[in-house]
């Protein structure tokens, strides 16, 4: 399988499905009257989100350490 890799070591294909994501999310609650915005994003922009959660959990980190991450990096800043 080829990986593309930017000069960061970071995969281009998973920040461009975190990209698209994000802007299916945005458009949603932008046009969120809008029936082709529902049609176009509600049934995949969510599942996007529990699908990279899951690619990006590093098998390396006992459950314990990776709450700790997540707890530092996302609740403590809300």
């Amino acid at each position: 399988m080829d990986r593309r890799v930017d000069t960061t070591g970071r995969l281009v294909g998973v920040d461009v499905v975190r990209v698209l994501g994000v802007l299916a999310i945005l458009a949603g609650h932008v046009w969120y009257t809008s029936d082709a915005a529902h049609l176009l994003t509600y049934s995949w922009h969510v599942p996007v989100f529990f699908l990279m959660s899951g690619y990006l959990w590093k098998d390396a980190r006992s459950l314990r350490e990776e709450l700790s991450r997540r707890w530092t990096s996302i609740i403590v800043p809300y």
